[in-house]
């Protein structure tokens, strides 16, 4: 009797073995998406020749000298030489990983990976290594494809080698579409949302190492580039290649610590996280590099970078949904060079919103003297929605070079300071023009400009010397403020509220005014511009302002 009972206990044991085993390999084979049946036909090539499964044209044939694993690998050579298989009896709208190991037979000269006619726009990458790299493309068929044609060819000349080519069932990283959220109000001004998920392209390079990533980066093909999630280092920044779209295959999951040159009209750049290690910038805009979009990114300078994004190409900017934390200069910078930047009209006005910023300073808080140490430095025409900036060793938002008819609206600015004299919420420079600042929360909600919420001049303009810099626009008086309105909002500074200087047709409404010491609003005259500014009655509110403060002041 124990005898049956051991035997049947071996029996269970055994069972569950199996299972176990059965689930385990169930679980490698979803795991990361792309284990599963291989749906290329002698993808290794040790059948030891192509057989059906593989079309040739030109130059192509099974060697052993060169191959990454087994006995075979394809080479492939001469102009107008290729490899290529028809795969069948895929599933409609279903995604697909084709991998590959490639190598040139010399430096500077692809071997280009391709897939074709699955029912959306063909999709190409490369690698130019002397060394076996790995290719990884990823594509959704069409509703109604249940085929696709792969390739690999070299380029105009050259040699190449393949091995090892798959095509697996992919599964898709954990990316949705996230509906629209409601976002909280600070007193004035709504606050930023954050980054938000995003849905991955049908079609796409998929990488999951440094090298690889910047190969696909730097080639001229246009590409989208999803990186594995993952840390990513590289000693310098990289240029790209051409207009690409890169995406981290999860919200924040890839790591760059390394910044990037976007090349080309229409770049894009969604969910990655930047880490500075050193160096001028995270994401720069050469000019003539139109319509670039930096959307659910994060920045981290580290305090050993100067920006996390400069744009010199004003046209088609976009920044929306970024977390920025930690420079020495500037969080989102765009201008041109001088002295374009005096007439700079920007086809299609850059759009910045729902970002954050804080921790913007140098090592010596107010060194840069008011070039830098801010958080959005904006010099032409846009519109700026939900921004919140805090903590930078001079000024939250600079306007100026040809910032004209810009709207910037619920405006979220604290604790930006120098020292006990030095720190300005928002600074108008040369020049502004027809401009609206709206839903403003300039200073600490409650309580007195304190450490921690550090506002001494809530808004200021700046003088023009006519001698050092001439207004550009004829009819014009020489300060740098001109024909702006200031409205809806709160400024809880500790000297001035808003102090204009040679300001010309100034529209202030609807403000709320609380703690200045000195001066709601100040009205200076150095150049002769005139006393020109609006204020609706009754609308201002300065019940709040310190005792023996003025309300306003003409000197």
């Amino acid at each position: 009797m124990g005898g049956k009972k051991y035997k049947l206990g071996r029996y269970v044991l055994a069972l569950l073995f199996c299972l176990l085993a059965i689930l385990f390999s169930y679980l490698y084979q979803i795991r990361g998406g792309s284990k599963g049946k291989n749906m290329i036909k002698n993808g290794d090539f040790e059948l030891g020749k192509f057989h059906s499964y593989w079309s040739t044209q030109g130059n192509c044939q099974l060697v052993r000298a060169e191959q990454f694993s087994g006995d075979y690998c394809a080479r492939i050579e001469d102009d107008g030489s290729l490899l290529e298989q028809t795969i069948r009896d895929l599933k409609p709208n279903t995604s697909y990983a084709l991998t590959a190991y490639v190598k040139s037979q010399y430096r500077k000269e692809p071997v280009f990976l391709g897939v074709k006619d699955f029912g959306g726009k063909e999709i190409i990458s490369s690698a130019d290594s002397t060394k076996y790299t790995k290719l990884t493309l990823v594509y959704r068929t069409g509703q109604e494809n249940r085929s696709a044609k792969i390739y690999i060819r070299p380029s105009a000349g050259g040699i190449c080698y393949v091995d090892d080519l798959s095509l697996t069932p992919f599964r898709e990283g954990i990316q949705r579409e996230v509906l629209f959220q409601a976002v909280e109000s600070a007193g004035y001004a709504q606050l930023p949302k954050p980054p938000q998920n995003y849905m991955l392209p049908s079609a796409y390079t998929l990488v999951d190492n440094t090298e690889s990533f910047i190969n696909a980066f730097k080639s001229t093909t246009i590409q989208n580039i999803v990186l594995e999630d993952g840390i990513y280092i590289n000693s310098s920044v990289v240029r790209a290649g051409a207009a690409h779209k890169i995406w981290s295959r999860n919200l924040g999951g890839a790591l760059l610590k390394f910044g990037l040159e976007l090349r080309g009209d229409g770049s894009e750049v969604h969910g990655l996280s930047f880490e500075g290690n050193g160096g001028e910038t995270m994401i720069f805009i050469e000019e003539k590099n139109p319509n670039s979009k930096i959307l659910d990114c994060y920045f981290n300078g580290n305090r050993t970078v100067g920006k996390a994004i400069e744009g010199r190409e004003t046209s088609g900017l976009v920044v929306k949904r970024c977390v920025i934390r930690d420079f020495t200069e500037f969080g989102i910078f765009w201008q041109s060079y001088f002295p374009k930047y005096l007439y700079d009209s920007p086809e299609i006005p850059p759009i910045i919103e729902d970002c954050d910023i804080s921790g913007i300073y140098q090592p010596v808080r107010g060194q840069m003297n008011g070039t830098g140490e801010c958080g959005l430095w904006a010099s032409t025409e846009c519109t700026v929605n939900r921004v919140k900036i805090t903590d930078t060793g001079w000024m939250g938002l600079w306007t100026g070079g040809n910032c004209n008819n810009a709207l910037f609206s619920n405006i979220t600015i604290d604790n930006c300071y120098k020292d006990d004299n030095h720190s300005v919420g928002i600074y108008v420079e040369h020049w502004t023009r027809d401009s609206i600042f709206q839903n403003l929360q300039i200073g600490p909600l409650s309580g007195a400009s304190r450490p921690g919420h550090r506002m001494d001049i809530g808004i200021t303009t700046e003088w023009d010397d006519p001698d050092i810099m001439p207004n550009p626009v004829l009819g014009q008086s020489n300060g740098a403020n001109h024909n702006n309105i200031f409205e809806n909002g709160q400024i809880n500074s500790r000297l001035i509220g808003i102090n204009l200087e040679d300001s010309e047709n100034t529209t202030i409404r609807n403000i709320k005014f609380k703690n200045q010491r000195q001066y709601a609003i100040r009205d200076h005259d150095s150049n002769g511009t005139g006393y020109t500014t609006s204020l609706e009655k009754g609308s201002n509110d300065f019940k709040d302002i310190a005792s023996g403060c003025i309300e306003y002041i003409q000197d």
